[in-house]
């Protein structure tokens, strides 16, 4: 089986690269992947042979894959249809390696809905453009319909791993529901696009429609992501960081340096849930 878009076939050696993969950890582009995979390295201890580095395991052009111990951390590009693609050749990679009790988590930013700046949501449930909990698409002429909610005991655990961290104690961190749009602009309500065929009051009320039906947040990955993953039967979580509230602004006007501060607090978080997750770390609360 050639896995084309990672550059990974089944005459690779697999099972010896990829057998003791717990976690998989997925986010948009290469650098915030390289930075998780360092974080990891450094945060449970990961001793890299003498005069060798991280590097990327993807032989082609399109994703990124380090590998640090256990956790896979790994681009996905923007929007469900790249997402798809490197969902589907991954999993495929970790049967073939067989690799057992894997979890997936999608680490990303987003709009919040309601909620400051650089806040940090954990989805509940990922819905559609249309507000439901379900991914539709298209499979041989027919249209499939597929659930979409997220693994609610990986998602408590991320939250309460949250909860110990020092520097997220004045940060806002909250359960909630995620809208997964079609595109950047139109379906996220944005009035700046090159179209725009609605108006400000229309916006509004629909954006308020949905904070009222409890989506906190809205990017363009969660859907495909959740919904593949309760489908495989692979518990996933989706964490994302918020760069600006909705309700009051369509565009990320915060400085470079501002935006990084808020990506590094999800890392923060899944890095502590691997931590936990592994060992490393007991929260208080675990040694009473």
């Amino acid at each position: 089986d050639v896995l084309y878009d990672i550059g990974m076939s089944t005459d690779d050696n697999l099972q010896a690269r990829f057998g003791d993969v717990k976690f998989v950890v997925m986010s948009g582009t290469r650098l915030r992947a390289e930075r998780l995979a360092l974080a990891v390295v450094d945060a449970l201890a990961i001793s890299l042979p003498i005069g060798t580095r991280l590097c990327d395991l993807c032989d082609s052009d399109r994703y990124s894959i380090y590998k640090a111990g256990a956790v896979l951390a790994v681009s996905h590009g923007i929007g469900s249809s790249s997402v798809s693609v490197l969902l589907h050749e991954v999993t495929k990679l970790l049967f073939y390696a067989q690799a057992r009790d894997v979890r997936y988590i999608r680490l990303g930013t987003s709009g919040g809905l309601g909620v400051p700046p650089g806040s940090v949501v954990i989805t509940s449930e990922a819905l559609n453009g249309t507000l439901e909990p379900k991914l539709t698409k298209t499979v041989l002429g027919r249209v499939v319909e597929r659930s979409s909610r997220c693994d609610a005991q990986l998602s408590a655990e991320l939250l309460a791993a949250s909860r110990t961290l020092p520097e997220l104690q004045e940060v806002r961190v909250e359960l909630g529901r995620t809208m997964c749009a079609e595109d950047f602009y139109e379906a996220q309500a944005r009035l700046d696009g090159a179209i725009c065929e609605f108006g400000e009051e229309e916006r509004n009320a629909f954006l308020m429609r949905a904070h009222a039906e409890g989506v906190r947040n809205i990017e363009m990955e969660s859907l495909y992501f959740s919904a593949f993953s309760l489908k495989a039967g692979i518990p996933a979580a989706v964490i994302c960081s918020t760069l600006l509230d909705r309700l009051k602004d369509d565009q990320v006007t915060i400085s470079p340096d501002k935006i990084q501060q808020y990506i590094w607090r999800s890392i923060a978080v899944v890095v502590r849930f691997l931590q936990i997750s592994t060992g490393l770390y007991a929260p208080a609360t675990q040694n009473l």
